[in-house]
């Protein structure tokens, strides 16, 4: 009796409510499972890259000093020196990279992500400058874009982290360098070729500066990417 009277209760409080059949259940049980695994997954990439941020800092940051920016890199075997033109030699690709050379990269991810952080802008905004009279290219110039101008620099800054980060096209475009160049037109130094070639040394001395100058590129990407965002107002501009 107690079973019937409940049952009327519940049904009386929801009677929209459809009866849970077998394949709503399956369904929430499917959804459950993968809500699981994408949950762990997501841990262990984080737990991944974290793992790889504190070895790359234990290893480096003890060798972090002023002759390692200003330096040139000892001959093998011998210690001291310093990574000074592959510092100078990054800053410059970069920049020539922004433009041309490796600039192939770039494209796709700045445009990918311009795509994307565009369609979050609420579609209220451009509505409401359309209704104030304002033409599609002046509502996409002075609403849209400013809107969206913090996530199109994450990806600006993002292309530049990955160009940054390249290695292979230097092989075969900087060919690397031991001493101060500034000229697009002679081989030129870059960190992330120098760090290559330092860890395949069997010089402990250059393997601890590959470490410190892989620590050092993550540096001035974190940099470069908070001081962008910073400027720009994207840690107080929110959708």
């Amino acid at each position: 009796m107690s079973t019937t009277v409940s049952e009327r209760q519940s049904s009386a409080s929801n009677p929209f409510q459809p009866p849970q059949s077998a394949r709503g259940i399956q369904r929430q049980f499917s959804n459950g499972c993968l809500i699981v695994l994408a949950t762990l997954f997501a841990l262990f990439a984080v737990v991944v890259l974290i793992s790889l941020l504190f070895y790359v800092i234990l290893n480096g940051i003890r060798y972090i000093n002023l002759d390692f920016f200003t330096k040139l890199p000892k001959p093998n075997g011998e210690p001291g020196g310093g990574m000074g033109p592959a510092i100078q030699g990054t800053l410059i690709l970069v920049g020539l990279a922004s433009l041309i050379a490796l600039g192939i990269i770039m494209i796709p991810i700045v445009a990918r992500t311009t795509e994307d952080v565009l369609l979050l802008v609420p579609r209220e905004q451009r509505e409401a400058s359309l209704a104030l009279g304002a033409t599609e290219a002046r509502t996409t110039l002075r609403v849209v874009i400013p809107t969206a101008l913090s996530g199109i620099v994450t990806g600006i800054v993002l292309a530049m982290a990955r160009v940054a980060g390249e290695t292979a096209p230097l092989l075969m475009t900087a060919f690397g360098t031991t001493f101060r160049n500034s000229s697009i037109f002679e081989p030129m130094d870059a960190l992330t070729l120098r760090v290559y070639n330092f860890t395949l040394s069997p010089y402990q001395v250059q393997v601890n500066q590959a470490y410190t100058g892989a620590l050092v590129l993550i540096l001035l990407i974190l940099i470069t990417s908070f001081t962008v965002r910073w400027f720009t107002g994207g840690f107080k501009r929110k959708f």
